[in-house]
């Protein structure tokens, strides 16, 4: 009889063991574990299936090491990892089929897709560091605290509206562009250009879905400039009204020898709008809601400031055209867009 209440009470202890894991921020996500909670968000408008992980070890501060947007799917038995300092981002309305295993520093653009049992790991194993020496003893060494697993962890970006196709492993420091297909099966160590389609171990280059060519000037209501708006925006609409983005967010053209940018939009909340093209800080203003209609010089008196992120992130194949970054700060507690894009146009006047 005593065993067999042992027995209940272990069941029981297992049971409240996985519904506590399952608790973040106050929601209950049924058979998930969390590690780590407090460096994990995920917005309340996504879902995660049962037996998936999300897991934060031994992180460096209190931040966000893990962040899942809105309107996310992630299926059943997903792990999410990150160790240290690394970042995991999955943007706005990305699909993760089940057994997905996502690992160190990975960004996934809004609109992606990841089929089943894809593998993504912005590390590897080391065994020449000390050849004598077994592999996790070689691992422990070179990337077994901080300072070593950042100096070797590179990040995988893959971009917006891409599809990652079952059974295909992204190697560390892969940039796969903007609308991108990898096929079922792939091995893919090298960086994919925008609308293509690779695959193959190793991957290749196989056909395109278009070809990816800026144009000088772009405007969001014509379908055929659509991607270039390439990151950020929000494509659910149809562009007649500008794309709007709450986010750092770049758009792609030619480059020419104009000295000028005049950009359209509209601004919906007032806060700060910095303006980059390439490494060049165009505009840095606080804006008020309305209309935006605004010509920028390309070479001025706010040349060589740090540009962002975002642009020196990007691989050469999208830095050999002229990038526009978007970075809009404010204040509102609720989740509101902050500005519209309807046009970019290059201009040879400055005034």
């Amino acid at each position: 009889m005593i065993r067999y209440f042992k027995l209940i009470l272990i069941i029981i202890k297992s049971s409240l063991r996985l519904k506590f894991k399952g608790i973040l921020r106050g929601r209950y996500f049924a058979g998930v574990e969390f590690y780590n909670k407090k460096n994990i968000i995920v917005d309340e408008n996504s879902w995660i299936e049962s037996g998936s992980r999300l897991l934060v070890t031994d992180p460096v501060k209190i931040e966000a090491n893990i962040y899942v947007e809105e309107k996310c799917w992630i299926g059943r038995d997903v792990e999410i990892q990150t160790n240290y300092g690394s970042k995991i981002a999955i943007k706005k309305n990305v699909s993760i089929q089940d057994r997905c295993k996502i690992l160190g520093s990975v960004y996934i653009g809004q609109d992606s897709l990841l089929a089943p049992d894809v593998f993504l790991s912005s590390g590897n194993h080391y065994y020449d560091y000390h050849p004598e020496l077994l592999i996790k003893q070689q691992d422990k060494l070179v990337v077994g605290f901080k300072e070593g697993f950042m100096s070797k962890n590179s990040p995988i970006v893959i971009e917006e509206d891409c599809w990652i196709g079952k059974n295909s492993l992204v190697m560390k420091g892969v940039n796969i562009g903007r609308g991108a297909i990898i096929g079922a099966n792939s091995f893919v160590n090298k960086n994919v250009p925008p609308y293509e389609i690779w695959a193959g171990t190793p991957a290749k280059f196989v056909k395109k879905r278009l070809d990816f060519e800026p144009p000088l000037e772009i405007q969001s209501g014509k379908v055929e400039n659509k991607p270039y708006f390439y990151r950020g925006f929000d494509h659910s609409g149809n562009g007649e009204n500008g794309f709007p983005s709450d986010d750092s967010s770049l758009c792609v053209l030619a480059p020419s020898s104009g000295n000028s940018l005049f950009l359209r939009g509209e601004i919906y909340v007032e806060g700060e709008l910095r303006i980059w093209a390439n490494e060049n800080l165009i505009y840095n203003n606080t804006v008020i809601p309305g209309k935006f209609s605004q010509l920028v010089v390309l070479r001025g008196i706010l040349n060589h400031h740090i540009s962002p992120g975002l642009y020196q992130e990007s691989p050469d194949n999208i830095r050999q055209f002229l990038c526009v970054v978007f970075e809009f700060k404010h204040g509102q507690p609720k989740k509101l867009k902050g500005f519209s894009i309807n046009s970019i146009e290059q201009n040879d006047q400055s005034n």
